[in-house]
């Protein structure tokens, strides 16, 4: 903790906050605005490029067409109690595609339920809500979860006959980010990772630049800020 940068300090009536990247109510804050969506789909798509260029072959699609993005998302576990639901901190509609991408923040590697856990409900959950659609579960991880990661910096899991290797029809996914690894790598996506996780103060990358700028006007438009 020592180590991570603030994006800057809220003056708050009961005192400073510090705000980074990756906390829940700075991110939700900033992409629930329209106007902020084509950062989200920058950032989601650096480190989805990163992920093809490693594996070219992948199911996994950028954010590509025109979309609509939904903060805290709620899955409704029955539909006869409203209060029985799951949230996602983000839903991406690629609604003119045909396509789905669930976004999950994690800082910490354990959690209750666990990570696998949660991530397959939710699995389970997009895939009942959107039968005719492909979804891709995404989670971005600033602590390693080693029962998913399994030592690599990307893990997308899919659906195929073990025997033969061919995919189901449906091409849906559950992909999982080690930002951690990832900070580690002299590229764009390495940058960004080093951003998100408070350890890059001044970025060089003009796309990682931008990420920085807008977090900060998003901060001042909100509250007082001090650096």
């Amino acid at each position: 903790m020592a180590t991570k940068t603030p994006l800057g300090i809220v003056e708050l009536d009961s005192g400073s906050m510090e705000i980074f990247a990756l906390d829940d109510l700075f991110l939700n804050f900033t992409f629930e605005s329209e106007e902020n969506w084509e950062e989200f789909r920058l950032m989601m798509n650096i480190l989805l490029d990163e992920y093809r260029k490693l594996n070219p072959m992948t199911v996994a699609t950028l954010i590509e067409g025109a979309i609509r993005i939904k903060t805290q998302y709620q899955f409704y576990i029955n539909a006869k109690e409203k209060n029985k639901t799951r949230k996602q901190d983000f839903e991406s509609d690629e609604f003119d595609m045909n396509r789905l991408k669930y976004v999950e923040f994690q800082n910490k590697a354990t959690s209750k339920p666990p990570i696998p856990d949660r991530a397959f409900e939710y699995f389970v959950l997009s895939l009942g809500k959107n039968p005719d659609k492909a979804v891709m579960q995404i989670w971005l991880l600033a602590s390693d979860a080693d029962s998913v990661l399994q030592e690599e910096t990307f893990m997308n899991y899919i659906l195929k006959d073990e025997a033969t290797n061919k995919m189901f029809p449906n091409s849906s996914s559950i992909m999982f980010i080690s930002l951690t690894k990832l900070s580690k790598q002299k590229n764009l996506a390495g940058e960004l990772a080093l951003f998100l996780l408070g350890k890059l103060a001044a970025p060089q990358s003009e796309e990682v630049k931008q990420s920085r700028k807008h977090s900060t006007q998003v901060l001042n438009c909100s509250r007082t800020i001090r650096r």
